[in-house]
């Protein structure tokens, strides 16, 4: 039941981080794209800008979680040949 747990709060911890990331991303693409607010409209500026920080963020996320887990392979190969060298 630990495990689950644990599972639990990893998954809460990276849906917070994953709103956290698109809210920058949004606000960043609203900053740098104001001059161009006025030739679509608030609204349709606003719901653009949303939809570019949520796909945008889905990648990074992905880019960021294939980065980690192959860090994570190299890791467990380098420890494997450690301790065979050591023995």
């Amino acid at each position: 039941m630990n495990h689950m747990a644990d599972q639990a709060k990893i998954k809460t911890i990276k849906k917070n981080s994953d709103k956290q990331l698109r809210k920058t991303i949004q606000e960043k693409l609203a900053a740098a794209l104001t001059d161009h607010k006025d030739a679509m409209g608030e609204k349709d500026f606003q719901n653009s800008v949303k939809k570019a920080s949520k796909i945008l963020s889905k990648d990074i996320s992905e880019a960021t979680a294939k980065k980690l887990k192959k860090e994570k392979k190299a890791e467990k190969k380098s420890g494997k040949k450690k301790k065979e060298f050591l023995m």
